[in-house]
């Protein structure tokens, strides 16, 4: 029995999709599921600091106007860039999603391709504790930020 070039195709299509379930290549999951994200404490926040909140689809980050929080979900191909093991770069000097290379500056717009769309900003909470809470799903303008006393 022969393999036409469209069997191979498809098996090869089967087997990479397999090894994606399998965690063996960068998890494409879509947009997260809207509702509140503990984002940390923002005393573990120092300003010009961004950390994503591991395998939650969302960055907490501040800058001198306050708090924010943006998905992680690479508008490329949506990668979790907040998962610890894709092998993504979330830190004071920008994001990168390892799926494809996207690059994307603090306040998330896009830096380098394939992305062309900016990484959308959620709706943040610093509460009198000092708690984050973001709220996935209520998109809020990127200059938005929550005010905080000074550390």
């Amino acid at each position: 029995m022969t393999t036409t070039r469209r069997d191979f195709l498809v098996q090869i299509g089967a087997t990479t999709a397999a090894s994606a379930c399998a965690g063996l290549l960068p998890a494409c999951v879509g947009p997260p599921e809207e509702g509140d994200v503990d984002g940390g404490n923002v005393s573990e926040l120092a300003e010009g600091d961004l950390k994503p909140v591991a395998s939650s689809g969302v960055i907490v980050g501040r800058d001198a106007g306050g708090v924010y929080a943006l998905t992680a979900i690479c508008t490329h191909l949506a990668c979790d860039i907040s998962d610890p093991n894709g092998g993504h770069s979330v830190d004071g000097s920008g994001i990168r999603c390892s799926c494809h290379g996207s690059q994307f500056d603090l306040d998330g717009n896009v830096t380098a391709g394939p992305a062309t769309q900016p990484l959308r900003h959620w709706e943040t909470i610093v509460d009198d504790a000092g708690a984050i809470t973001v709220r996935v799903g209520i998109e809020v303008p990127a200059e938005t930020r929550v005010a905080v006393a000074a550390a």
